[in-house]
């Protein structure tokens, strides 16, 4: 075990290993060849301090040792960080320090020293600026690349196309270590040296900084395709490797895919048209509806550079276990990648979501699937991935977050699934039902293909084939569009494109079945029309803050019993703020059963919610306008006291609202006849109720434990001096505040 220094040396001396450095610091490069003479046919393990210094030292002992050590180990820590070395390293692992410094060296790769081919450009890579031999390192990578087309930009970042265990792709970000190896195919590199050049690695520092740069000449990459698709301009992509068109790079399978005429016969279409049924000729629809849209997202994957659009994910729904969602899941990812599919459970926190997807956006995969979803279904990660050609996500290890293009067909499958938030209008639907108690026990002599799946596999090349082929015979007919009977909106190309082809095949239903699928998987919906309902019952018109309402469902348990099911535990910290925050989620949204919920004012800086019917129109009176409101009368309750006092009585004050309460208060006006009390109408200016009105009808505080919801109906009953004074005092600082002129005077 060779070392830079005598310290370092001596560390791992104590741990019982062999170990020997150099007699000075690697910057002087004092090792000549005869240093290195006592290490002549020894097994050597060089240990590289994670600097510059220390990897272009560490890789010259190996080169120099190149013909006189029995075998050569280049080892590069893990876990030190930049400038780390083996103290470093020894300092986090001081446990098992010796078994797992023995592992990392099993585990290394014996060095090879690297090799000229003089058919590369040579770059002299000391004695001269970084930013000169980066420029001819990048100039010979790009002929490299040039005609290996090994090196891509996905999301302002280097990646490569990668192959797992299987031969299966994904994408991958290009390592500071694969960059180098990339840079030693593409030129020699040499260390000008007393006259004489010796050949070295890359250097670490144009490693990195041709990294750093962020903006390359490589080709831009969108995804990865395992299946043939048809481009933009209805043309076909079926030749293995990097298409600049569409920007995909297509991994085929094994498997043939057989020639796609340009211009199919009428017999050949049907053909094809029939072979894309015999896929699914086995499964319980529930209706035509979700056969067909089950048939749409089987070519999806191979439409999708046309539709330069969002594209929606699909539910695949069933009453119970074993009737096929699964399986049709899978069918559809063997058709689009070769391969059975690895499913997802669904994450249950946000949190957990935006990694998942992330993931997968980040290998460039062309099928998500969610498989046996339990509980609702909501994600705002998920809705945004349905949303948009680009998602944005934060990969693990890199700060910032990253925008990848998103290239997916996503699948969703359970048992009577539910969807919540935004997800409804994301999705279409799939609904089986095999009309058994047991589904999985129905006899498969009855199936025209009882194994489904190995079926699949073996006929994938003819399937896509059909499909491809049907296609063509659509853009031949110069591609044909129909209007959906239905609107998705924020998918019309999907919409446009893909209902055009299924027309074309003479399929229909495509989309019809989405009202029912709102009435029967949207969650949401239904429990907050039904929560507008009840409070139109209880609350009635008038307008309160969440925690009034609060106040309302506390004291009226049918009405808590109608809340959602995300707001039903009230008990939970903040629920104020919770219950605001979904009330203002919903705003002005217009709900199935014709009601709205809007805001109505303010009331100390909290908003005032007022459920109406979608068809009113909330308006907002100008406060400058001359309004007249002479035609309001309000009607005057006096009684006469036993001394012949006349006083106005708070008798039956509100008596169907929760802030009313019983009349006690009385306040003597003035002695006489009942002729000269004046009415409550002339208490107060004529602009008083049009600029209460006009505020949004706000809660107006009479005093402790006491409020005036509704200004006209306290007006047209009798009032005390106190709730007097408080409406005054309310209009003289709301007129304040809107700087308007009122005409009259105002009285008490």
């Amino acid at each position: 075990r060779k070392f830079e220094g005598e310290t370092k040396a001596d560390a791992v001396m104590k741990l019982g290993l062999a170990s020997t450095s150099t007699d000075s610091g690697a910057g002087k490069r004092k090792d000549k060849p005869e240093v290195l003479e006592p290490l002549t046919g020894a097994d050597v393990i060089i240990y590289a301090d994670n600097d510059k210094v220390g990897i272009e030292y560490a890789e010259d002992t190996a080169q120099l040792l190149c013909r006189k050590a029995k075998s050569i180990k280049l080892v590069m820590l893990p876990d030190v960080g930049e400038h780390g070395d083996i103290i470093d390293w020894l300092k986090l692992h001081i446990e098992n320090a010796r078994e797992e410094l023995l592992g990392i060296e099993a585990e290394t790769p014996e060095y090879q020293a690297p090799s000229e081919d003089t058919s590369l450009p040579a770059i002299i890579a000391n004695n001269r600026q970084l930013r000169d031999i980066s420029t001819d390192a990048l100039k010979a990578l790009y002929e490299f690349n040039n005609s290996q087309r090994c090196i891509f930009v996905r999301s302002a970042a280097l990646t490569r196309i990668s192959l797992d265990e299987d031969d299966k792709p994904f994408i991958d970000f290009v390592s500071e270590s694969a960059l180098r190896g990339y840079l030693s195919r593409s030129a020699n590199y040499f260390k000008a040296t007393n006259g004489a050049e010796i050949q070295v690695p890359p250097p670490i520092a144009v490693v990195r900084d041709i990294a750093s740069l962020g903006k390359w000449d490589f080709p831009a990459l969108t995804g990865i395709t395992e299946s043939p698709v048809v481009r933009l301009d209805g043309s076909i992509l079926n030749q293995p490797g990097y298409d600049k068109q569409t920007r995909l790079y297509y991994h085929p399978d094994s498997g043939q895919i057989p020639d796609i005429p340009d211009n199919p016969t009428e017999v050949l279409i049907q053909q094809s048209i029939d072979l894309i049924n015999e896929v699914v000729v086995d499964f319980p629809f529930d209706s035509e509806a979700s056969k067909t849209n089950l048939i749409a997202t089987i070519m999806t994957p191979m439409l999708s550079p046309m539709i330069d659009d969002p594209r929606p994910g699909i539910i695949i729904d069933k009453p119970q276990a074993g009737t096929g969602a699964s399986y049709l899941s899978r069918i559809i990812n063997i058709i689009a990648t070769g391969h059975d599919a690895a499913m997802l459970t669904a994450p249950k926190t946000e949190e957990e979501w935006q990694k998942v997807i992330t993931i997968q956006v980040k290998k460039g995969l062309s099928v998500l699937i969610i498989d046996n979803i339990e509980d609702k279904l909501q994600s705002a990660s998920l809705a945004s991935l349905l949303t948009s050609r680009l998602f944005k996500g934060r990969i693990l290890g890199v700060s910032d977050e990253v925008v990848m293009p998103n290239n997916m067909t996503v699948i969703c499958n359970g048992n009577n699934v539910r969807l919540g938030g935004d997800l409804p209008r994301r999705f279409i639907w799939c609904r089986l039902d095999a009309q058994s108690a047991r589904p999985w026990q129905r006899d498969k002599k009855t199936f025209r293909h009882p194994e489904i799946i190995k079926w699949t596999l073996e006929n994938r090349a003819n399937i896509i084939a059909a499909i491809l082929t049907v296609v063509r015979g659509w853009v031949r007919a110069g591609m044909p569009k129909v209007e959906s009977p239905v609107n998705l909106g924020g998918y019309e190309a999907y919409s446009s494109i893909v209902g055009g082809v299924l027309n074309f095949m003479g399929i229909k239903g495509f989309l019809s079945n989405l009202d029912k699928m709102y009435d029967e998987v949207d969650q949401d919906t239904p429990q907050w029309s039904g929560f507008l309902q009840t409070w139109t019952a209880i609350v009635q018109d008038n307008p309160v803050t969440s925690n009034e309402l609060i106040e309302y469902l506390n004291k009226n348990p049918d009405f808590k019993a109608a809340l959602p099911d995300a707001l039903s535990d009230m008990d939970v910290r903040n629920y104020g703020r919770r219950l605001g925050i979904a009330l203002s989620k919903r705003k002005d949204m217009k709900f199935p059963n014709g009601l709205s919920l809007v805001t109505d004012g303010e009331f100390r800086r909290a908003l005032r919610w007022r459920v109406i019917k979608a068809s009113e129109t909330k308006t907002h009176t100008n406060l400058a306008s001359n309004v007249s409101l002479e035609s309001l009368v309000l009607p005057t309750r006096i009684s006469r006291r036993d001394d012949g006092a006349n006083i106005l009585y708070r008798e039956e004050v509100l008596q169907d609202s929760q802030n009313s309460q019983p009349a006690s208060t009385s306040v003597s006006l003035a002695t006489g006849d009942s002729d000269n009390i004046p009415s409550s109408k002339d208490l107060f200016p004529g602009d008083l109720l049009k600029l209460w009105v006009s505020e949004g009808r706000p809660i107006i505080y009479l005093g402790a434990g006491e409020n005036c919801e509704d200004l006209e109906k306290l007006l047209s009953v009798a009032i005390n001096e106190r709730q007097g004074s408080a409406i005054n005092n309310w209009y003289e600082k709301k007129k304040q505040e809107v700087k308007l002129s009122f005409e009259g005077a105002t009285k008490s």
